[in-house]
């Protein structure tokens, strides 16, 4: 008997096998041949409320999270060249913990991936020349990351400002991030606050097995499908952080994952220092 992950894969491959002319701001599928795992049933996207905002095709998920699939965010060839950042440089580190006791006190100990803060694009931009001047790769690095930054403003509807440097993820087969959550309010209704009300999470390679966004308590499951993004609300109605939020990386089978963290802030930034108290 096929797993899910299995069926649905199936269900892509099949699809994409009357699909002639690929291009790459398709990144490799169309709508129509993408699925999610919804309830535990493979369920293609294309079932989902559509709608374009600034020229990107959304799948309207969970309107009542503000939980969007958003189809080719970026291209086939920015993706590639993000996945080349930090690598070159040895700036891949183990990632950081999220330092807050969970609901049982314990220490967050379950975050096994590498990743690497990219240049703080809102800050360094009007530094570029400067960038260029002392390494062409950092200010490749910062050309795009300044461009996606711009692009997720306007598709989110908020300032440059607002976003954290962007984080890039690395899981290696077997490597995970169980579930947790995005906001701080989650875990301290106190001092929580403000923090981080929208992610985007951009992945950047498609991944054979496994891999997939996992949100337990919404009943959904994301495989990684290059150049596509999930967006969702870490708070609820009331400003508060939402527990339904909560979600987990589930680990590659074979091969390595690669992704973006985006998050947005509710205060705009004023000082580059501010980004090293929330990197996590």
């Amino acid at each position: 008997m096929k797993t899910l992950q299995e069926e649905a894969k199936q269900q892509e491959s099949d699809a994409s096998s009357l699909d002639t002319q690929p291009t790459e701001s398709s990144c490799k599928s169309t709508i129509s041949e993408k699925s999610i795992i919804q309830n535990s049933s493979v369920v293609n996207l294309s079932s989902f409320p559509s709608r374009i905002e600034e020229g990107h095709s959304i799948s309207v998920i969970d309107q009542s999270k503000n939980l969007f699939y958003v189809h080719s965010f970026v291209s086939q060839s920015e993706a590639d060249s993000m996945r080349t950042f930090c690598g070159e440089s040895g700036r891949f580190q183990r990632s950081p913990q999220t330092g807050i006791a969970d609901k049982n006190g314990a220490e967050n100990q379950a975050r096994t991936s590498s990743s690497c803060p990219l240049l703080f694009a809102y800050f360094y931009m009007p530094r570029f020349e400067e960038v260029k001047a002392k390494s062409q790769k950092l200010a490749e690095e910062l050309s795009l990351t300044w461009d996606v930054t711009q692009r997720a403003a306007k598709l989110m509807g908020v300032g440059e400002a607002h976003f954290e440097p962007f984080q890039l993820l690395k899981y290696s087969p077997g490597e995970f991030y169980k579930q947790h959550h995005d906001h701080r309010g989650y875990y301290d209704s106190e001092t929580g606050y403000p923090d981080r009300p929208i992610t985007m999470l951009l992945f950047l390679n498609d991944v054979n097995g496994g891999g997939e966004l996992k949100f337990e308590k919404l009943g959904l499951e994301f495989k990684p499908r290059v150049g596509d993004a999930v967006v969702w609300s870490n708070i609820d109605q009331d400003g508060r952080a939402d527990p339904e939020m909560v979600h987990e990386a589930m680990p590659p089978e074979d091969g390595i994952k690669m992704a973006v963290n985006i998050w947005v802030r509710d205060k705009a930034f004023t000082d580059m220092r501010q980004a090293s108290m929330r990197q996590h």
